[in-house]
C-alpha cells in the first residue's frame, strides 16, 4: 500500500468513528500495521500523535454540532468521549479560546480546528519517513548510564533523563547521549500496545577504559538507526 494512501485510510477511519470509543491502536489495526510502527510514522507525517489528532478532530466536530444541532452542550461533549462537562469545556476553551456555550451564543461558523494538509514540503521533513525503514548499523560504542522499566502510556524517559543529566561529569558534557530500548516479550510487532513494558537504558558515550560511576552501568551497544523514524539499539 502507498504510504500516503495509508495515512488517508487512517484519517477516513477516524472520521467515520469520531462518535465511537476508538484508540490509537484501533487506527493502526484499521490500516493493517502494528501500533509500534504506525504511531511513529503518523506523528512524522501529521506533526502530532494519533491520539492528539483524534482529540482535535473531536473538538472540531463539537464546534460544528454546537452551531448546526440543537443538542445540549453536555450531550455533545459526552457523545465525543469527553468524560465530564468540565473536561469538555476546558479542552474546548483551550482550542477555541472560549467556552462551548459562548461559541454557540456567538453563532461562530468558522472551524478554526480544521486539520492542515498531510502534504509536507522537503524543508519540513528532510528525510521522508516511510513505513519501510532503512536500517543503518553504527560502529560499536560504550555507554554509561542508568536502566529503567517504561511503557508508552507511562513513559518515564523524560524524568530519567533529567535524573541522569544531573550526574554527568563536566568532562563528558559534550559527548553523545543515547536512549536504547531493550525489548521484551510484549514488545513484538504483533502484540505491541501502549502498555507493553520494555527496559530503557539512557546514557552517554564513553571511552573503553573510562571509570564507571558507582550508581551507573555500562552497556556495550551496536546501534541500529531506523532512517527517518528513530534510534533503536541492542
Amino acid at each position: 500500500m502507498n504510504d500516503k494512501a495509508t495515512i488517508g485510510k487512517a484519517v477516513v477511519f477516524i472520521e467515520n468513528n469520531l462518535y465511537q470509543p476508538i484508540a490509537a491502536s484501533d487506527v493502526a489495526e484499521a490500516v493493517s500495521y502494528s501500533y509500534y510502527h504506525f504511531h511513529r510514522y503518523f506523528h512524522a507525517i501529521m506533526g502530532e500523535t494519533i491520539g492528539s489528532y483524534i482529540r482535535s478532530r473531536r473538538l472540531t466536530q463539537a464546534a460544528w454540532d454546537l452551531i448546526h444541532s440543537d443538542k445540549k452542550v453536555l450531550d455533545i461533549g459526552l457523545s465525543l468521549y469527553f468524560e465530564t462537562a468540565e473536561s469538555f469545556t476546558r479542552a474546548f476553551k483551550d482550542w477555541y479560546s472560549m467556552t462551548p456555550s459562548e461559541y454557540r451564543k456567538n453563532g461562530i461558523d468558522a472551524l478554526i480546528g480544521n486539520r492542515q494538509s498531510a502534504q509536507k514540503s522537503d524543508k519540513t521533513i528532510i528525510i521522508h519517513p516511510s513505513l519501510i525503514p532503512e536500517i543503518l548499523v553504527m560502529p560499536e560504542i560504550n555507554i554509561m548510564g542508568i536502566r529503567f522499566k517504561t511503557t508508552v502510556s507511562g513513559n518515564e524517559s523524560i524524568a530519567m533523563w533529567q535524573q541522569f543529566n544531573k550526574k554527568i561529569p563536566p568532562n563528558l558534557l559534550t559527548n553523545k547521549r543515547f536512549g536504547v530500548f531493550e525489548t521484551c516479550e510484549t514488545c513484538s510487532s504483533d502484540v505491541f500496545s501502549t502498555d507493553s513494558e520494555s527496559m530503557e537504558f539512557v546514557g552517554i558515550e564513553i571511552s573503553k577504559n573510562y571509570p564507571v560511576l558507582n550508581d551507573m552501568q555500562i552497556k556495550n551497544c551496536v546501534v541500529e538507526r531506523m532512517q527517518g523514524l528513530s534510534i533503536e539499539g541492542r
